[in-house]
């Protein structure tokens, strides 16, 4: 009985591990995060107010990821992105000028 369920335990870790190793390097890239409020926003730009009202500016490019309201959405979508609207911007780590992605909630609060 164990000389059969040794090999099958084997081959679940394996594949666990498999599986996890996408998750391990996604987490590693992310870089920084930081949230605040949209001040404005077009396909190039995004300027943002954070927690403490200080103004940003982010360059936004063809590789930035866009969602709203937690949805996968395009630049030519960009124009349902709107003042007032929380932000959450996740720049490249070592290299706060690239922003990876711009998550926007029309309401709510971001959960972490």
């Amino acid at each position: 009985m164990l000389n059969r369920l040794l090999p099958v335990f084997l081959m679940v870790v394996a594949v666990a591990v498999f599986a996890a190793l996408p998750v391990v390097a996604i987490a590693d890239d992310n870089g920084t995060t930081h949230e605040g409020k949209i001040v404005k926003i077009t396909k190039d730009e995004l300027v943002m107010t954070d927690k403490d009202n200080k103004e940003h500016t982010h360059k936004l490019n063809a590789t930035t990821k866009l969602k709203l309201d937690n949805k996968d959405v395009q630049v030519a979508d960009i124009a349902d992105f709107k003042a007032g609207m929380k932000v959450r911007v996740t720049t490249k780590k070592g290299d706060p000028n690239t922003v990876l992605q711009i998550e926007a909630l029309s309401k709510g609060d971001f959960k972490n």
